[in-house]
């Protein structure tokens, strides 16, 4: 059954500011992104910027990077920019998009918490982390907390991380967000959100930069 199509509007988007998730930057901001995602899924991975190996090897190699010597852009380094630079807002919603990414999910919410969201993000989206995530005997969301601090611990305190995971205090805020990610009418992993302006997909980030340009000027 297909879904309706659900207009997104900026009451929609400034809500999500009150809501606990991960978020960088305030409602005021002229610029906002929202990037809906799965951390076991390859195409989060491709849109990440971060796991080159993987994206060369996808759909006969479209979305190898630029940094590669291909032509994609992937979204989340460009935005990643723009948020370190005040320009944009933030907001990162989990939905599961390939069924293995509960574990890493939750891992990047005690990264949240911490100040490391951005540095434990590039691990969990690199090669490694795919592979971890989706390949290992305890990988996905069997995966024991001891393993998760253990791949992260040159990028967050392993005692911080094993202690968060530990005590599952972020387990019911899957369900919570993927209801958050299906209320913006999001179908599948990656999307990405600029403003009001649903984008589905491993987009290019030029497929996003005269919106994000003319928005900024």
């Amino acid at each position: 059954q297909q879904k309706t199509k659900i207009e997104i509007t900026e009451k929609m988007i400034d809500s999500l500011f009150d809501q606990k998730v991960v978020k960088f930057g305030d409602k005021n901001a002229k610029l906002t992104f929202v990037e809906i995602s799965d951390p076991s899924c390859p195409y989060c991975h491709v849109g990440g910027g971060h796991n080159p190996e993987l994206a060369a090897t996808i759909s006969g190699g479209i979305f190898t990077y630029t940094s590669a010597g291909g032509t994609y852009t992937p979204p989340m380094q460009e935005i990643e920019k723009l948020v370190k630079e005040g320009k944009a807002s933030f907001i990162y919603l989990y939905s599961n998009g390939h069924g293995r990414g509960e574990v890493a999910s939750q891992a990047l919410y005690c990264a949240y918490d911490n100040d490391k969201f951005f540095e434990v993000n590039e691990k969990l989206m690199s090669n490694e982390g795919y592979k971890l995530i989706n390949d290992t005997a305890k990988g996905g969301n069997t995966m024991k907390p001891e393993v998760m601090a253990e791949f992260l611990k040159d990028k967050i305190d392993y005692q911080t991380m094993y202690d968060c995971l530990d005590s599952g205090k972020y387990k019911t805020r899957l369900a919570q967000e993927q209801a958050l990610a299906d209320s913006l009418g999001t179908n599948g992993t990656p999307a990405y959100i600029v403003n009001t302006q649903l984008f589905s997909g491993a987009q290019d980030y030029k497929s996003m930069s005269t919106l994000v340009d003319s928005i900024l000027k």
